[in-house]
C-alpha cells in the first residue's frame, strides 16, 4: 500500500495488488497521464533487455482491463521487445481521471525534474482534459511544478502547449530557458516551421538561438516581411548550403548573414575598418579590432610578445602608427559611423 499526498494537503490511503500483467490486458489507446516528453525509450529498452521490467507499473482497472497511471515508457519497451508480461501494482479502489493525474504527477516530480515542455502539457491536460480551475492551478499546481503560484507564470509555460511537436522537441532537447523558448510564440505558425527548418540545417546552442531570435522579429518588423520569407531569401540560402562548409561553418555564415540586416549600418561600418585595417598591415604579433556591436566608436588594440627585445619592437610599431595619416583616416571613418 501506499499514502499519497493529494493537491490541497489531504491524503488518501491508496492500496495495490501485485500482478503479473499482459500487455494484451491494457488499453492504451489514451495517454491522458503520460507525463514524459519526449518519450526516448533507448535506454529504457536497454535495460528492460538485459535485466527486466526493474520497477513495477502502476494500473487502474478500466472495465475489462487495465489503464496505465505510471510507466508508459516501460510498457512501450516491452511492447517493442515483444515481452508478453510485466511486473504492476493495480489499484484496488476505483480512481478518478483527477486522482490517477494527480498520482502521476506525484510520482514523476518526486524522481525527476521535469522539462519546460513536459509543465506546459500538464498544465493544458489540467485545464483542457481535467477542468481543473485556474485559479486552483495556479494556488495548488504551480508549487508542486516547483514554480511561483502567479498567473503570468502559468500563463507563460501554458503558452508553450501551443508550438508543434517539432518545437517541443527542440526545446525539449536543447533544455532552452522559458526566457527563450516563449519567444517562439511570437511567430506565425508558418514562420515556426521555417525556423525549425532553419535550426535544423545549422545546429545552434542555446545562446546561438538566444540571439538569433530577436533579431528575427526585428527584422520582420523593420522590414516588414515574414520570417519564412527570409529565411528562403537565396544569400541566406547559400550560407546555409552544405557545399559551403561543416555545419559550425554555415551556422556562422547564416549568423553574420542576419546580423548584417538587422545591424545594416553598423555591418557596412564594419566592413570599412577592417579594410582600412588590413591595409595597415600590421605584423602579426599587432592587430586593431573592431569590438562585438562596435561599442562606444572604440578600436581593441592587442600586442603579443616573448620578450623585451620584441616588445620593444612592437611599441615601435604603435609609435609609428600614432603619427600616421592612415590612422587618422581609420578613427575619422569609426568617429563618423559610430552611434
Amino acid at each position: 500500500m501506499q499514502v499519497a499526498e493529494m493537491p490541497g494537503g489531504s491524503c488518501r490511503l491508496i492500496t495495490y495488488e501485485f500482478v503479473e500483467a499482459q500487455v494484451d490486458q491494457i488499453d492504451d489507446s489514451q495517454q491522458r497521464f503520460c507525463l514524459t516528453f519526449p518519450l526516448d525509450l533507448q535506454r529504457i529498452l536497454r535495460s528492460v533487455a538485459q535485466v527486466g521490467v526493474l520497477e513495477p507499473l502502476i494500473l487502474r482497472r478500466a472495465e475489462s482491463r487495465y489503464q496505465i497511471v505510471c510507466g508508459f515508457r516501460r510498457f512501450l519497451a516491452c511492447k517493442a521487445l515483444n515481452r508478453t508480461a510485466f511486473p504492476a501494482l493495480v489499484c484496488r479502489d476505483p480512481l478518478s481521471d483527477r486522482q490517477a493525474f494527480d498520482l502521476a504527477l506525484w510520482h514523476n516530480v518526486s524522481a525527476r525534474r521535469l522539462n519546460d515542455v513536459e509543465i506546459s502539457r500538464i498544465l493544458r491536460k489540467l485545464q483542457k482534459d481535467l477542468g481543473v480551475p485556474q485559479e486552483e492551478i495556479i494556488r495548488t499546481y504551480l508549487p508542486i511544478l516547483g514554480l511561483e503560484p502567479h498567473e503570468t507564470i502559468r500563463r507563460r509555460y501554458a503558452g508553450l502547449a501551443n508550438l508543434s511537436e517539432g518545437l517541443h522537441l527542440l526545446i525539449a532537447e536543447k533544455n532552452l530557458p522559458i526566457q527563450v523558448s516563449s519567444l517562439f510564440l511570437r511567430f506565425s505558425a508558418e514562420d515556426q516551421e521555417a525556423l525549425l527548418n532553419f535550426l535544423h540545417m545549422v545546429p545552434s546552442g542555446v545562446n546561438r538561438i538566444k540571439e538569433m531570435l530577436p533579431y528575427l522579429l526585428e527584422i520582420r518588423e523593420r522590414e516588414g516581411i515574414s520570417v519564412a520569407e527570409f529565411l528562403r531569401e537565396p544569400e541566406l540560402a547559400r550560407c546555409l548550403d552544405e557545399k559551403s562548409g561543416p555545419a559550425p561553418q554555415r551556422s556562422e555564415k547564416a549568423r553574420e548573414y542576419i546580423v548584417r540586416r538587422r545591424f545594416p549600418q553598423l555591418s557596412r561600418l564594419k566592413e570599412e575598418v577592417n579594410q582600412k585595417i588590413r591595409a595597415l598591415d600590421l605584423p602579426p604579433p599587432v592587430s586593431l579590432v573592431f569590438p562585438p556591436g562596435g561599442e562606444g566608436g572604440k578600436l581593441r588594440a592587442s600586442i603579443e610578445f616573448p620578450s623585451k627585445k620584441e616588445l620593444e619592437q612592437e611599441i615601435a610599431v604603435l609609435q609609428k602608427l600614432l603619427v600616421s595619416s592612415e590612422l587618422d583616416d581609420l578613427l575619422g571613418v569609426l568617429s563618423r559611423g559610430s552611434p
